[in-house]
């Protein structure tokens, strides 16, 4: 009985191996995963029964326009021969995109999305890529469409340098990438890390150029300035909306180097703490 029973069991086939997916098979789950997070992630953000995307592009429009009449009616810029549309779009704009990139999307990622790992096509980084990237979308529509209804309407000039002004809004991209990543991995890490973020956050944005432009600093202030990352950005956005005839200093190597090198290391510590993170099932 036992020797027949182990000739059986010899005999049984070991069950087949679940075939590996080529790479076109595996892109096209990967986008599919993709588009199902960047879905439910809006849907979460701003609900089913509200307009959802259109105010995602409609929030930054407003605010923007809000500051252009302000600033306007203000007369603070006056003397300066500044375009007060053109000098407000090429700052709340970008600062609107580190903070919606930074601090919207990074603060309490993992503790949000960590369920999602309960299913085997999703990965801690199909996460991050997804809402940084519908964080990034929106914003650069908006961007867009407030730019273009202001050239139209004369409200502002037609950009004058398109190189300056795309690399600026790209680093400004890659910077909230980075520091978005680095503010998920340390709010998972110490629950202590969000109180502090905010007073941080305004120290950071109020310093690095978004209501000022950095030729108007005495150059010891000016040398400090462009230390920071996020004055690069700006001050390259400034430049493709203001043109040649205003000053402007920005090392876009110098910010990009910077985005690499924070990208990489909250990458590495999104990784770290989601390994200690307990999936519910």
């Amino acid at each position: 009985m036992l020797r027949l029973g182990a000739e059986k069991l010899s005999n049984k086939q070991p069950p087949p191996l679940l075939p590996l997916r080529g790479f076109r098979e595996t892109a096209y789950v990967q986008s599919r995963v993709l588009d199902a997070l960047v879905i439910r992630y809006l849907l979460s953000r701003y609900g089913r029964d509200n307009i959802g995307f259109v105010w995602l592009l409609m929030q930054p429009i407003l605010l923007t326009l809000l500051i252009v009449i302000f600033w306007t009616l203000s007369g603070r810029l006056d003397g300066r021969g500044i375009n007060v549309a053109a000098f407000a779009l090429s700052g709340f704009m970008p600062l609107s995109l580190w903070r919606f990139m930074s601090t919207g999307a990074g603060i309490n990622l993992i503790q949000k999305n960590r369920n999602l790992l309960y299913h085997r096509d999703i990965t801690y980084l199909d996460i991050v890529f997804a809402t940084q990237a519908l964080e990034f979308i929106g914003t650069t529509a908006a961007m867009v469409i407030v730019t273009s209804i202001l050239i139209i309407l004369g409200v502002i000039a037609p950009i004058q340098d398109y190189y300056a002004a795309i690399m600026g809004w790209l680093l400004m991209g890659a910077l909230g990438f980075g520091f978005g990543c680095l503010i998920a991995g340390l709010t998972a890490w110490s629950k202590t890390v969000k109180e502090i973020i905010p007073p941080i956050q305004l120290i950071v944005t109020t310093t690095s150029g978004a209501f000022f432009m950095v030729a108007w600093l005495p150059e010891k202030a000016r040398e400090v300035i462009t230390y920071l990352p996020l004055a690069h950005a700006f001050e390259g956005v400034r430049a493709g909306f203001m043109g040649p005839t205003f000053t402007t200093y920005y090392d876009f190597a110098y910010g990009f180097a910077w985005a690499l090198g924070v990208s990489a290391i909250g990458l590495w510590l999104i990784t770290a703490v989601w390994e200690n993170v307990d999936i519910e099932r």
